[in-house]
């Protein structure tokens, strides 16, 4: 574990005019600071197409009580039979709780990818917390199912400011101050002047560095750090423990020998406690933020699955079935649908999304897909072709047709021969005119590859656990595949459901072959990534196995299918 501390010796404090302390500045700070998360909520809505995102909306509204409260201070008065206090220490008391809250923005705009704001989340196991080396026994824990087995109170469990990172990592903000640790240090037996050792006389001083260890847990940063880094290991979050970053807002690196010896060792502490999980990345940060600090993200990347926020996507992506679906719907490229009374009624909440926000899921997946290689299992594409042939309107077959290259059995030009590549970037360039033409916003369709490449090889039970066998697997995909196959054993393609399915061979081979592959597996699929995360807790047998990197586009669109087809399930191909 590394400390991400920056060593300054001088702490640059911003300056802060009159008028900048001023009652009126004051209140201008907090509308900017509430219309800045109003726009974070915002763009969340936008980007991921979900109303409510975990604790944002309720850190809005408590905001707007806090900046109410700081107006009636200012300009109100206090309340009755409550003395008045010295105007300025009025002004003081307002904008030292708003430069908090200010300080916290700037904190989380430099992370990308927010999944929540102000969580709780359970915590190690009594018997794992209290274990007599520190340590946590991995083998013995279940993780829960998905991220955030959040407490269901809201002051019971680990409290962090953010989820970060598409859910990768916890940051916790706080505001302790020298003055405070130095008073606590003292409180605990630190050894103030004794702590420079060298390795020699660490070892032999092992037995006393481990005791003062036991001592230091009376100190609250101690504390606060060792219980975050015992609920990340207890909450992991698809099949890894999130890292824990901890960030000490009002301490600065190098000006404080006896905070940084701490610090030091906490980071060390820490590591041990840890042992071998990802939670081991963990770090203590000090303050490294000035009033001239301009390093903030743009919000499409501090927003979770934003359009600019695409780390996960590898240079080759696998394309799952459900996407397909989505490139070739008439609804994604905003064909005019009349609206008919047998219309399923998810596809009637589809076309009214896409009346409302014109291209919006199309500029989602190509944000994604576009500049890539776009590859697909030959289960998928066989899954994809099936519901078109037997449901999709004219146009939607036209748009397929140009999508996917061959079916993975040799019918197909191979972009692999030198001699015809020259022909077959011509094509290329052909199909995409082609799919262009079919949709009514071809510029956001620039720089998308056409066409998906399909596996030349079958991605089922057998082929997964030869990839077990020669390594490209973890152990864990051996159990996990043998489960969702024997649950889905009596599915096959021409029953399955792009949009439900978790356990059919289309879903099995995209999953395991982008696991296998390395590439990220693009989907609209959210149950399956969850199911295979479950899975996971219930059969690793080691904490450092990782699942499959999945990117979710989180709104789905389907085929649109004649009346006679919507007699049956939407989404699915006849029976």
């Amino acid at each position: 574990m590394e400390s991400g501390s920056t060593q300054r010796n001088n702490r640059t404090e911003p300056a802060h005019s009159d008028d900048y302390d001023a009652p009126a500045s004051i209140l201008a700070r907090w509308d900017a600071l509430i219309a800045e998360y109003e726009a974070f909520r915002d763009a969340l809505r936008a980007c991921v197409q979900q109303p409510q995102w975990p604790g944002v909306g309720p850190y809005v509204a408590m905001l707007k009580t806090e900046a109410a409260g700081a107006a009636r201070l200012l300009l109100g008065g206090p309340p009755d039979g409550i003395q008045a206090r010295p105007a300025d220490a009025v002004v003081r008391a307002a904008a030292s709780n708003l430069a908090a809250k200010e300080a916290m923005w700037r904190t989380i705009k430099k992370c990308q990818g927010v999944l929540a704001l102000d969580r709780r989340f359970s915590p190690a196991r009594e018997e794992d917390a209290n274990a007599d080396d520190g340590r946590r026994p991995r083998r013995r824990r279940r993780g829960p199912r998905v991220h955030g087995r959040e407490s269901g109170s809201r002051t019971d469990g680990v409290f962090v400011n953010a989820v970060v990172d598409d859910g990768r990592a916890w940051l916790r903000v706080l505001p302790t101050t020298e003055r405070q640790l130095l008073i606590e240090m003292a409180e605990n037996g630190w050894p103030f002047g004794g702590v420079e050792e060298n390795e020699e006389e660490e070892e032999e001083n092992e037995d006393d560095d481990n005791r003062l260890d036991d001592d230091l847990g009376g100190i609250s940063l101690v504390r606060t750090a060792r219980d975050l880094v015992r609920a990340a290991d207890a909450n992991r979050y698809q099949g890894a423990y999130p890292r824990v970053i901890l960030l000490l807002s009002r301490i600065v690196a190098g000006r404080d020998a006896e905070v940084d010896a701490l610090l030091q060792r906490l980071q060390r502490i820490l590591r041990d406690d840890a042992g071998s999980s990802s939670s081991s990345s963990s770090s203590v940060r000090e303050d490294t933020n000035t009033s001239t600090d301009t390093q903030l993200m743009p919000l499409s990347a501090v927003v979770a699955g934003g359009a600019g926020n695409h780390r996960l996507l590898t240079p080759t992506l696998n394309v799952d079935t459900s996407i397909l679906v989505a490139l070739a719907s008439d609804i994604t490229h905003g064909t005019p649908i009349p609206p008919a009374p047998w219309h399923p009624r998810q596809r009637v909440d589809e076309m009214a999304h896409e009346r409302a926000h014109p291209g919006a899921v199309l500029s989602m997946l190509c944000g994604a897909l576009c500049g890539r290689r776009l590859v697909c299992t030959r289960e998928a594409a066989a899954t994809f072709r099936a519901m078109v042939q037997s449901m999709g309107q004219a146009s939607e077959q036209a748009r397929a047709a140009v999508l996917v290259d061959g079916d993975g059995h040799g019918h197909g030009h191979d972009h692999g021969n030198k001699g015809n590549v020259d022909d077959d970037d011509v094509a290329d360039r052909r199909r995409l005119a082609t799919y262009r033409a079919l949709s009514a916003y071809p510029a956001l369709l620039d720089g998308l590859r056409l066409p998906i490449a399909v596996l030349d090889e079958d991605w089922d039970l057998a082929r997964i656990e030869r990839a077990v066998d020669a390594g490209a697997l973890p152990s864990v995909a051996r159990p996990v595949a043998r489960d969702m196959a024997g649950v889905g054993a009596s599915s096959t393609a021409a029953k399955t459901d792009t949009k439900t399915d978790t356990t059919g061979v289309p879903t099995l081979a995209v999953f395991f072959y982008g696991w296998a592959s390395g590439h990220t597996t693009v989907t609209t699929n959210h149950t399956a990534q969850t199911r295979i995360a479950r899975l996971m807790e219930r059969a690793r047998s080691a904490s450092g196995e990782r699942g499959p990197t999945v990117w979710v586009c989180r709104k789905t669109r389907s085929l649109n299918g004649t009346q006679r087809e919507s007699k049956r399930a939407d989404g699915g191909p006849p029976g």
